[in-house]
């Protein structure tokens, strides 16, 4: 439940579509330097996030699940 209320907050303050990706290179953008080299880590940060949850994140709670009810 309040997994739900934050991005309801997030939702409202901030203007993207995406979900957790768009938030979280919405918010290292916006806090970084305006100098151009440092605008590189929102964007990375971003899509390590969403590989490691596709690649290690969503997998083992999936096994974790299944060990337990299958």
């Amino acid at each position: 439940m309040l997994m739900i209320s934050s991005f309801v907050e997030l939702g409202c303050a901030i203007p993207v579509s995406g979900g957790a990706q768009a938030y979280l290179a919405y918010s290292v953008r916006g806090s970084v330097a305006a100098d151009k080299a440092d605008n590189q880590f929102g964007p990375l940060l971003s899509y390590l996030y969403t590989w490691s949850a596709v690649s290690s994140l969503k997998p083992g709670s999936t096994a974790i699940i299944s060990l337990i009810f299958g």
